[in-house]
């Protein structure tokens, strides 16, 4: 709760700043979310309206009851937001969906800036109970001075039930105004908890990295002699959320282990990160793949087949699991003359484009239009790439990761999460916005995977060490990093990397 594209780095291959021609969206909890004009959309009309003028005639009665006869003063804003609030809960069948009074919804926008006000914790929907996962407490927040833990479950905020709600409504109660207090209610061990933390201004950092110690990471699991090259580095990315900072975060850090550390590969872990912007997510995909590349995996009457044989008899040429390519570098330094950046396969003016490179995201909407979004930035990494993943890695996190998939990379860890929908917002006149499901999305090879997940290509159960669980392992929020150096699913991580590394010395 938590730049022009100008600078280019010849030797990494990469690209720093902001994408130009495609829409951005504002990242709420764990939803990937589009931001939309509600003036310029497209309206579907469901021939079942509501009917406004029974609705205004028992508004009427019941304000008037309230004006003669309620024993306390009314709060007329809090009347107006509970009446928009409670009309959106009525979507009975999207629990992602929910009304922004202005006040949130400008907080909203900071926290997708990267500074909000709040408590300082990172959450996510806890499928077992229902309630709000805590999955890190920020350090120097006023969570964590309150007694708040990583692993609790909150029930409520200020009496709201929140077991039947998305993280975002939880974020929508728990932030607020400087100095002002909120009462959360969380289950720890079984017991019900009450805690009042008085709210304060966050800074949120979403990314941070290391350099592994190969010689001390996870004992149990042996490196194969066979696989490994004396002198290998491999770095670490962790991810905990997707927002504005984000990308510009993990250029700097990535630029700092491939360029100024060195290392022959990175493990990228999402696990607990639940989302965000999921602009900010296919950008960051569109620096690491080269613009023209087919799936690896494509999905066939709902099976994975394999189109890698195939496309290799028939001459095409394919990234291996490191995400490198070799024939096709001169295509990709053609493509920096290319009219068109990352974005979807409509200009801003309506125009169609060319549905050409490396597809990442198709959307689609409940009429069966879809929007394709490639990446087009020219560029692409050349550092091997193992993502890892765990069941509340969630969303946009699920884009990143199996979007890699599709492409021949190796995703360790455990199933994500399975949210494969899309929720729009819509800022509305008076400066409040509503939010509702909007669209579902495919991954390259046409895969749908709400309900479902996405299954790692390397299973790794987590094991728990020296207290750290599966609910509070990788938190990039400025509080202490966990000994990863025991965590056995980075452990397999490094050792597919150093496979990789192996090999591709080998091939040399």
């Amino acid at each position: 709760m938590d730049n022009n594209l100008n600078e280019i780095n010849e030797s990494s291959g990469k690209k720093k700043g902001k994408l130009n021609g495609f829409k951005r969206g504002i990242a709420l909890g764990a939803a990937a979310v589009l931001i939309l004009e509600a003036g310029a959309l497209k309206f579907i009309n469901s021939g079942d309206d509501l009917d406004l003028i029974k609705v205004d005639k028992k508004l009427k009665e019941i304000e008037s009851l309230i004006n003669y006869t309620y024993l306390y003063d009314a709060d007329k804003q809090k009347m107006e937001d509970g009446m928009f609030t409670g009309l959106v809960y009525g979507l009975t069948d999207d629990n992602y969906s929910a009304y922004y009074s202005k006040s949130v919804f400008d907080e909203e926008k900071k926290r997708l800036n990267g500074n909000y006000v709040g408590i300082g914790v990172t959450i996510t929907k806890d499928p077992e109970t229902g309630g709000i996962l805590v999955n890190a407490v920020n350090g120097e927040g006023p969570a964590a001075k309150a007694g708040i833990q990583p692993g609790d479950i909150i029930i409520k905020a200020d009496g709201n039930d929140l077991t039947q709600k998305d993280a975002d409504f939880a974020v929508s109660l728990i932030t607020g105004e400087v100095g002002t207090t909120v009462n959360i209610t969380l289950l720890r061990d079984g017991k019900e908890l009450e805690f009042t933390v008085e709210r304060a201004n966050i800074t949120t950092i979403s990314v941070q990295s290391d350099v592994l110690n190969e010689g001390n990471i996870a004992g149990s699991i042996a490196p194969d002699p066979k696989n490994s090259i004396n002198g290998t580095n491999i770095g670490y990315i962790s991810i905990n959320t997707f927002n504005q900072t984000t990308m510009q975060e993990f250029v700097d850090e990535l630029d700092e282990l491939a360029e100024d550390k060195q290392v022959d590969g990175i493990v990228i872990d999402l696990r607990n990160n639940g989302g965000g912007d999921m602009n900010i997510c296919l950008e960051m995909l569109d620096m690491i793949l080269p613009d023209d590349l087919e799936p690896l995996v494509t999905i066939e009457e709902g099976k994975n087949s394999e189109k890698a044989a195939d496309e290799e008899e028939a001459g095409l040429e394919l990234t291996d699991n490191n995400g490198k390519t070799s024939d096709k570098t001169d295509k990709n330094e053609k493509k920096q003359d290319n009219k068109y950046s990352l974005g979807k396969n409509l200009t801003p003016e309506g125009d169609e484009t060319d549905e050409t490179g490396t597809l990442l995201l198709s959307i689609e909407n409940k009429i069966g239009e879809a929007d394709k979004y490639y990446a087009a930035d020219g560029w692409g990494n050349d550092v091997p790439i193992v993502v890892v993943v765990n069941g509340n890695s969630a969303s946009a996190s699920e884009i990143f990761a199996g979007v890699l998939r599709d492409y021949g990379y190796q995703i360790v860890g455990e199933k994500t999460f399975g949210k494969g929908i899309v929720q729009s917002l819509y800022p509305l006149s008076d400066g409040s916005a509503v939010k509702f499901t909007t669209q579902q999305y495919r991954l390259p090879g046409g895969e749908l995977i709400h309900g479902k997940g996405i299954t790692p290509t390397i299973e790794v159960p987590f094991e728990e060490y020296d207290g750290v669980t599966a609910e509070t392992v990788n938190y990039a929020n400025g509080a202490a990093q966990p000994d990863i150096m025991k965590d056995k699913q980075i452990a397999a991580a490094v050792k597919e990397l150093e496979r990789q590394v192996y090999e591709a010395y080998q091939n040399k």
